[in-house]
């Protein structure tokens, strides 16, 4: 239908124009409001980001900017439907693994330059579990998803070491996520004991450049004249989750 046009013009010029501005502020929330309207809407925007973000065909800072925008969406789209983003984080994460698999074996230390994609798909699964954990390990209809799917004690261990490169907020909001949960998406004494390892680790590169490299597109919405139309299907920190935290130290990194 006419409707069905016009998002795939938008979408198409979401991808045209919108994507590869670096640190775009509002104009992006046009795509997240339509993608509110139906469920068929966010779908096929993620299916497309997924597509860029592990396509060997696509430049590297088009992929970085996909995941960022799928990490984003997955957390802040109320009305996005649990199974639609468990796809997105399943074939994300399905991806970062392949990597591990290509790459692990011949990394001793980690370096951002040569895995930035790789690092910013991370942080993407990571800053979308901040506020979807719970509600994965809620889903009685599996179990099994976050242990077993997304495999965060791998990426965490891995001679890539992302947690080392990444957004360091990100990091620590998503361990005292594993706290809150009681250890069901990884264990939070191996996280502590890789942070602290991680503090005395010296590297050849700056840490947090992921932070220079990648940002939260969706993260927040502040235009007082527009916010009736953005409020209702948008999703904040909920209370006790350290939002105020979060947002003040990712606002540096594009949010």
């Amino acid at each position: 239908g006419r409707k069905s046009c016009a998002v795939d013009t938008l979408l198409r010029l979401f991808e045209a124009r919108i994507l590869a501005t670096f640190k775009s502020k509002y104009t992006q929330f046009l795509v997240f409001y339509v993608c509110s309207f139906r469920s068929e809407y966010d779908r096929r925007f993620l299916q497309r980001l997924i597509e860029l973000a592990i396509s060997k065909d696509t430049s590297d800072s088009c992929r970085i900017a996909a995941s960022c925008y799928i990490g984003s969406y997955v957390a802040r789209a109320r009305t996005l439907r649990l199974s639609t983003a468990k796809t997105a984080l399943r074939l994300l994460a399905t991806w970062v693994h392949e990597y591990i698999d290509a790459h692990d074996a011949s990394v001793s230390t980690p370096d951002p330059a040569l895995h930035d994609v790789f690092y910013c798909a991370v942080q993407a699964i990571l800053y979308a579990l901040c506020f979807r954990l719970g509600q994965l390990l809620k889903d009685t209809r599996d179990h099994t998803f976050v242990p077993l799917v997304l495999r965060l004690d791998r990426v965490m261990l891995c001679n890539l070491n992302p947690f080392k490169v990444i957004n360091h907020s990100v990091v620590e909001q998503f361990v005292g996520a594993c706290v809150r949960h009681g250890g069901d998406a990884a264990d939070p004494a191996a996280l502590r004991a890789l942070l602290r390892r991680n503090a005395t680790l010296i590297v050849s590169f700056a840490p947090g450049v992921c932070e220079e490299s990648a940002f939260f597109p969706f993260d927040p919405y502040s235009l007082p004249t527009s916010a009736h139309l953005i409020d209702p299907v948008y999703q904040p920190w909920t209370p006790g989750d350290n939002a105020e935290g979060l947002s003040a130290a990712v606002a540096g990194a594009g949010a």
